[in-house]
């Protein structure tokens, strides 16, 4: 099984496609209703109820599209895989989210089809510069209500996030939510704060986001429980960050992602034994090339070494695969691999993947990693560049910080390689573990 996790770290984008599921539920109420009691007396985790309930629906609307041929139909064919792509992590969902919609393009007429769910997929998907001539296409439908020009606002605001452009990023943010307060805009605008190195305001707009739902279990109610989890692991807090990912599990029981995380965690306490188990069920499940990297180390420490090469080489081609099928989507993942590759094509591919990620989505994360990889290279003049240019931005992060560090210790100038050091250690005590 081929897998690519596209950006579930770090985007909301999943919180507002999960209405095609419910819009799908009208259409079809007895089989899901009928569905849900028998998962319920089987005691099914709830990933795995959802996960379902989805085939079930795109097996439903993929026969009704065949029957009718009407381009709606397959727009929320379109809309359910990427839905399912969202929860699974699975490449073969993004593609044929990407393929339903573009079938529904060639069946509406002029001026019509689906803008709103192709950009949506473009944000997925980091194809940035698709996004604003579907929202424009969009803006141009007639009797648009409150909650659409939210979404606008929404999406123009993520891709402005994306590109380093953080006031207008939070403006877009701010209007939404004043149009139509959801989990997902709130959840930009936290991130917006927490990028910016402010984890109180993210956690007070994690609250409000939190109060909206409807009840505090689920898919999104785990979703923004991992989110606190991940803004304590930033802050070095691995206890802390292990807690909220054991709500977030208990929220939404069988979870690749939240498991994933508690895998990281416990790795991060010491609990080896723990971890190593998680992840090769995980790889198991998954075939994510991510947790073969994660898993690799550990191997290594218990002496593994044959199993963590196999695992390294198996990561290799994985990610080689991905980035040939999605390479705007896998760039940022691949990147993060090759980067920790030692040699020098290994060094040539996270520089070349860091440019390229860097074009896409010029943001605070783009940058660290690209003056990583110029500093891997021996590039330092370039990595200084690119470094001070981000630094100029709100964009704190201890790996920003780290990153500056080590250009300065390169550029012989110890003095500023000592003032971020302090002040990756001020955010993260452990930040050079």
């Amino acid at each position: 099984m081929t897998t690519i996790a596209v950006p579930l770290r770090t985007s909301a984008v999943i919180l507002v496609v999960l209405g095609a599921a419910l819009a799908v539920a009208v259409l079809s109420p007895t089989r899901s209703t009928r569905q849900r009691a028998q998962r319920a007396a089987m005691a099914v985790p709830a990933y795995v109820a959802m996960r379902d309930d989805l085939d079930a629906r795109l097996a439903w609307l993929a026969r009704r599209a065949e029957r009718t041929g009407l381009w709606l139909d397959l727009q929320m064919l379109g809309e359910m895989h990427l839905s399912r792509a969202q929860l699974s992590g699975r490449l073969e969902d993004y593609l044929a989210a990407d393929a339903g919609i573009e079938r529904a393009f060639a069946l509406a007429p002029a001026g019509a089809g689906p803008f709103q769910a192709r950009a949506r997929l473009s944000l997925a998907l980091h194809r940035i510069d698709r996004v604003e001539a579907d929202v424009a296409a969009f803006e141009r439908c007639l009797l648009l209500k409150d909650r659409d020009l939210a979404a606008i606002a929404d999406l123009r605001a993520q891709v402005a996030f994306a590109r380093g452009d953080y006031s207008v990023a939070e403006a877009g943010f701010r209007r939404s939510i004043e149009l139509d307060p959801t989990p997902g805009n709130l959840f930009n605008l936290a991130q917006v704060r927490w990028k910016s190195g402010d984890f109180t305001g993210a956690e007070l707009l994690l609250d409000q986001a939190e109060s909206t739902l409807a009840e505090r279990t689920g898919h999104t109610a785990a979703w923004l429980r991992l989110q606190r989890g991940l803004i304590a692991l930033d802050q070095g807090d691995h206890a802390v960050a292990l807690a909220e990912y054991r709500i977030a599990d208990a929220r939404f029981p069988g979870w690749w992602l939240v498991e994933e995380h508690i895998a990281e965690a416990r790795a991060a306490l010491g609990e080896t034994d723990a971890a190593i188990t998680a992840y090769r069920d995980l790889i198991a499940r998954t075939g994510d090339p991510e947790f073969m990297d994660a898993l690799a180390p550990l191997l290594e420490a218990t002496g593994a070494h044959d199993e963590a090469a196999q695992l390294r080489a198996r990561s290799d081609a994985a990610f080689t695969e991905r980035f040939a099928l999605l390479p705007e989507a896998a760039a940022g993942h691949a990147l993060g691999h090759w980067l920790e590759r030692d040699g020098a094509e290994a060094t040539r591919l996270a520089v070349e993947l860091a440019e390229r990620n860097h074009a896409l989505r010029p943001n605070g994360e783009a940058g660290t990693l690209l003056a990583r990889a110029y500093l891997k290279a021996g590039r330092t003049d370039d990595a200084r560049t690119v470094i001070e240019r981000t630094l100029a931005t709100i964009w704190r992060s201890t790996e920003l910080h780290a990153t500056a560090m080590a250009v300065y210790q390169a550029a012989g100038e110890t003095g500023q390689a000592d003032e971020h050091r302090a002040a990756a250690l001020a955010i993260n005590p452990h930040a050079l573990d």
